[in-house]
């Protein structure tokens, strides 16, 4: 018939492998920036772990110093266990995460409806084991490095004293990299949200910016740990009296440990905190959007049953009811249609040019709608500004059915939230794309004066149940719809950013055990004087609320200023409004408190069990 093309079977298939393989690179890629989330938090504990261990270990490495080890010996001792565990926890690791992912595989195909993952063997490449234990291996050495150099620094004398400290070190100089990493960072992150090198340019600027950023804030953190410590100790000391204060002074008494600890907490909740912000800012955006722009009382999308949208008898069908003022479809939009205009892709949307101005108003800063029609395009004020375009400039584009074309600019528009930057007629479009792609991704329906919702309701009901494809919503519907899939994908995300968080938690039990084992004699003397089993546990659970909370602090800070950032570096057609999610902050910080409280459950119930008398001998 007119209007189609026959094709074969493989070419279908084809196309659908095409589709199939960006999906795959796009969740493949998205899948990689997690873990190297998780790496970045593993690092940090194994840093602190290293340090730890080896500040137990401070009289036994000055005395190897004092009978003719050099600080280089020292030094390749130490990564030589890095290197050892790394190693071990490598393999561990390849081998459970193959396993995970058979045990998903399988899970999906028990569960699933047939239309899941393909039947076959899990696919293991050699380069991908190769390259995880390649990378766990250089993330403990990279990690190992500076305990290690402030291992081989020991002096012999070490071996005769006990009030040497491995922690200690250059504050001056921590500093000083610290300003230099986040002036960098800033630098970068700005350079990435307001230059105009590319797509993938600038998000590699952002996410070296935001690494920089989180280095700088981790190194910084020092200098606030102890105040902070105190302050955030300072309620304890109020209900938990003897437990509170010793918990308070162990937590603020080793800032380094404690801000290093509390880092690991601050990458994740950091990465939560951004994409929240980014979320409530977009729900923002909507929501001023659908009260400012859109002037239809009902709208028409699929809710995500399908990806191809709806077929535009639906619009001709609604037109006629009694009632309705006007309806208007809307086709095209990011990764449906595209043009090229001077040798770039860009969206595009397609639409009508009767009625579009009285469901949609798009802040038109100069032109009209008029002339849409007649290869019209309206564009908005970021690429207008960006090709210095004009209303009455012709744009030459390119469109992949009947090639070039000459559009002439017609309106330049400020609220691109719904439409995107560019729009044209629904004529134009359907010359220009394939016949086989025109339907309506989404409708807008506008009433006649005077006319209730509620009495027209059912008449547009019946007609949208021709169509299974097509869902029919009112405003409130419509926006609680939109936010919901906002709220979905932000659950999903930061469910992945959530492994990373249970790492940090992990950080938490690792740190508190190892310093419960360094204090083992300090503990056995509390006891000794009349510290209960119960005391000793609140004092070891309260230390832990304050390094946790301290995290999510630092987390809920980084995570404002990465989303602002991410926010400015969207089209204005993407966000414009800035939101702060302040209920999801609170529960953040409520959470760090429990994440305080069950991360203390094992180093806790070890304190408390010391035996006094083997706790004071200990050495």
């Amino acid at each position: 018939p007119s209007g189609f093309e026959a094709v074969t079977s493989e070419v279908v298939a084809n196309e659908f492998s095409d589709q199939f393989d960006i999906f795959i690179t796009i969740f493949q890629n998205a899948l990689l920036v997690f873990a190297a989330v998780a790496l970045i938090v593993s690092a940090f504990i194994i840093n602190n772990t290293f340090a730890i261990v080896l500040g137990q270990r401070i009289r036994e490495l000055g005395l190897l110093r004092a009978v003719g080890a050099t600080g280089r010996q020292i030094r390749s001792s130490v990564l030589t266990e890095a290197l050892l565990i790394g190693v071990v926890a490598s393999l561990v690791g390849v081998f459970a995460g193959t396993g995970i992912a058979w045990s998903i595989k399988a899970l999906i195909a028990q569960v699933g409806d047939g239309s899941g993952l393909p039947d076959g063997p899990l696919v293991i490449a050699t380069r991908t084991w190769i390259a995880a234990a390649t990378v766990g291996i250089g993330v403990t050495l990279l990690a190992a490095i500076s305990p290690a150099r402030r291992a081989s620094r020991i002096p012999p004398i070490a071996a005769l004293r006990d009030d040497l400290s491995l922690w200690s070190g250059n504050n001056r100089r921590r500093t000083v990299v610290g300003l230099l990493l986040g002036v960098g960072g800033l630098l970068a992150t700005t350079f990435g949200t307001t230059s105009n090198a590319g797509a993938s340019r600038q998000l590699a600027l952002l996410a070296s910016g935001a690494l920089l950023l989180f280095v700088s804030i981790s190194l910084l953190s020092t200098l606030i740990a102890r105040p902070a410590a105190r302050l955030l100790g300072w309620p304890m000391t109020r209900f938990a009296r003897a437990s509170g204060n010793l918990a308070r002074e162990n937590a603020s008494r080793n800032p380094r440990r404690t801000a290093s600890t509390a880092s690991a907490l601050m990458v994740g909740l950091a990465l939560v905190g951004m994409v929240l912000v980014v979320g409530t800012s977009f729900k923002k955006t909507f929501s001023s959007a659908l009260d400012s722009s859109l002037g239809a009382e009902f709208f028409i999308d699929t809710e995500g049953r399908n990806s191809w949208g709806f077929s535009p008898q639906l619009v001709k069908e609604i037109k006629e009811i009694d009632g309705v003022a006007i309806a208007v479809g809307f086709r095209g939009g990011p990764g449906t249609a595209q043009m090229s205009v001077a040798g770039a892709s860009k969206d595009v949307i397609g639409t009508q040019e009767e009625g579009l101005g009285r469901v949609l108003d798009l802040s038109l800063i100069e032109g009209s709608y008029s002339g849409l029609s007649n290869d019209g395009v309206l564009v908005h004020e970021d690429p207008a500004e960006d090709l210095a375009l004009a209303v009455g400039d012709v744009v030459s584009a390119t469109f992949p059915v009947n090639g070039k074309k000459d559009l002439r600019v017609v309106g330049i528009f400020d609220d691109g939230s719904i439409l995107g930057n560019w729009v044209i007629d629904m004529s134009t479009y359907e010359t220009g794309f394939d016949p086989a792609r025109q339907s309506d991704l989404f409708a807008a329906i506008k009433l006649e004066k005077g006319v209730e919702v509620q009495n027209i309701r059912s008449q547009l009901d019946a007609v949208a149940a021709n169509y299974p494809e097509a869902i029919l919503q009112d405003r409130t519907e419509y926006q609680e719809t939109i936010e919901g899939r906002i709220d979905t994908l932000l659950m999903t995300v930061n469910a992945l950013v959530g492994f990373a968080v249970i790492i940090a938690v992990l950080g938490i039990v690792n740190t508190l055990m190892l310093s419960v084992f360094e204090r083992t004699r300090e503990i056995g003397l509390l006891r000794a004087v009349g510290m209960t089993r119960r005391q000793t546990r609140r004092m070891i659970r309260w230390e832990a609320v304050i390094i946790a909370v301290f995290g999510g602090v630092l987390g809920i800070l980084v995570g404002t200023l990465l989303g602002f950032i991410a926010v400015q570096a969207m089209p204005d057609s993407f966000i414009t409004d800035f939101g702060i999610p302040v209920g999801n902050f609170v529960i953040i910080l409520v959470m760090c408190i429990v994440v305080g409280v069950l991360a203390a459950i094992l180093p806790a119930r070890r304190a408390a069990r010391l035996n006094i008398l083997d706790a004071v001998a200990h050495s």
